[in-house]
């Protein structure tokens, strides 16, 4: 969907309410409470009344909107402009673009996206065959190794299909490449079932009783670990491309990390209505903007 599509198909705020209802409720409202389906809808608090227990329901309760003082409008912009771009777009051209003065408020929209995203993400492991290697995201001196300094250690799995492409991508910031943690940060990503293959660092040492099967590649060179684990890198690759490019610096790199694969995992499907129906099954601990 196209700019010009999205502003035709919700150009005030009655049609994004209409859309969300439809998004929430595809086969028409329910009631938590009793179940029923008969309800009145009271357009001027957004809310539905059902008809047999007087129930009252917001069609943002319990959902990323819950609360705010943002119009559909707005946060439908900010989804769209969040989603649709292949590269993402900064906090700083966020507010431009919505008219915000305070460039507060933009970023807060954004940190709700992206949380929105990584409690989405954190549902799923990836499964089949996974290839699994670290990385050392930001940082001004260049190199890979576990000495460079500035640098954060990012553990990256990406599961491969049978036609040798890649399905999913997950991203966890570790403390370390040390092997307890790295351990225990795979197990946050990769269900136990999996194939996973590594290069011979010793931080994989006791992937063998974690996964299925353990497919270390003992490198000769540092080179070869991209013909070995050449998604894992294409991906690693990607993924800092659009935090210098877009972002040139980020200091919660794990919500960049998440948005990144958020939008990759999903790369098919209809991002916008795909990210509504994740913010519909989030709610933030505190108060929107």
């Amino acid at each position: 969907m196209n700019l010009l599509a999205f502003q035709a198909k919700f150009p005030d705020e009655a049609a994004c309410e209409n859309h969300l209802i439809q998004v929430r409720w595809p086969e028409g409202f329910i009631c938590g409470h009793c179940q029923s389906q008969a309800a009145w809808y009271i357009q001027s608090r957004r809310t539905f009344q059902c008809k047999q227990c007087r129930r009252q329901e917001s069609i943002t309760a319990n959902t990323m909107f819950h609360r705010s003082r943002t119009a559909l409008q707005e946060w439908f912009l900010a989804i769209y402009l969040v989603c649709e771009s292949k590269k993402g777009i900064s906090g700083l051209a966020l507010a431009r673009h919505l008219g915000m003065k305070d460039e507060r408020r933009a970023y807060t929209l954004k940190g709700h996206i992206q949380n929105a995203m990584t409690e989405r993400n954190n549902r799923y492991l990836l499964e089949g065959f996974v290839e699994v290697d670290e990385a050392f995201f930001g940082g001004k001196t260049h190199g890979q190794g576990t000495g460079s300094v500035g640098k954060t250690a990012v553990l990256v799995a990406v599961s491969v299909n049978e036609q040798d492409t890649p399905d999913f991508v997950r991203f966890k910031v570790i403390d370390n490449t040390k092997g307890d943690t790295v351990e225990a940060a795979v197990k946050t990503l990769i269900a136990a079932s999996c194939h996973v293959v590594t290069d011979g660092h010793t931080s994989h040492n006791h992937f063998s009783e974690i996964f299925q099967e353990h497919i270390p590649c003992t490198l000769e060179r540092p080179e070869q670990s991209r013909e070995y684990l050449p998604w894992v890198h294409i991906l690693i690759s990607n993924a800092k491309r659009f935090i210098l490019g877009t972002h040139h610096s980020v200091q919660h790199l794990q919500n960049y990390l998440e948005e990144f694969s958020w939008r990759f995992n999903r790369r098919f499907g209809n991002l916008f209505d795909r990210m509504l129906i994740s913010a519909l099954n989030y709610r933030p601990a505190d108060r929107l903007a």
